[in-house]
């Protein structure tokens, strides 16, 4: 999965495109859930303007075909939301692919931690409730002088991480695991 600016006719959208291991595209996503503001709010210490920059995604919520079956993927604000996970699941994913660039306040003591206990919460939490593990890879370091979480982690259908900064551990662990897709039960959907 990799995040883009995606430049079309209609504006710009933020993007992700699935490539399989020959880096053919799989298929694409548009962030549907874009946070902030159009113009800035001088009370403001830090805010996000993807409003200004970013056009609403007009993809739905789609899971693509892949080698280790239907993947699913969500861009940053997205998995704040209980309904991205739960399309994602309707529309065949087996596993959800989200990418994120979380920002915190390093003028709080606790800033970094709040941040990574809120995404953490929104994506064990998605695994769980719809019974569909997640990869999540989040951008760390410094840009601009501003800091983001990292965070990144392998979450079980369980909520459990299986890979990532676990609760009072400083490195990370990659268990041996190998990924069996079990075939779904068709769905049938009918309106009133």
């Amino acid at each position: 999965m990799i995040p883009f600016a995606e430049m079309t006719a209609e504006g710009l959208y933020n993007s992700a495109a699935l490539l399989d291991g020959s880096g053919k595209e799989l298929g694409r996503y548009r962030k549907m859930h874009i946070p902030g503001t159009v113009e800035p709010v001088p009370e403001k210490s830090h805010e996000g303007l993807e409003k200004r920059y970013f056009l609403q995604g007009n993809l739905g919520f789609p899971a693509y075909l892949s080698p280790v079956g239907g993947i699913g993927m969500a861009i940053c604000y997205d998995r704040r939301f209980p309904e991205t996970f739960r399309c994602l699941g309707l529309s065949g994913s087996e596993i959800y692919a989200v990418v994120f660039n979380t920002g915190y306040d390093d003028t709080l003591p606790d800033g970094r931690e709040r941040s990574i206990e809120a995404h953490e919460l929104a994506v064990r939490s998605a695994a769980l409730y719809n019974g569909v593990p997640a990869i999540a890879a989040g951008k760390a370091g410094i840009e601009d002088g501003n800091p983001f979480i990292g965070a990144s982690s392998v979450i079980s259908h369980t909520g459990e991480v299986l890979a990532g900064r676990l609760p009072r551990v400083t490195s990370w662990s990659l268990p041996t695991w190998t990924w069996t897709s079990q075939p779904r039960p068709a769905r049938a959907w009918t309106t009133r």
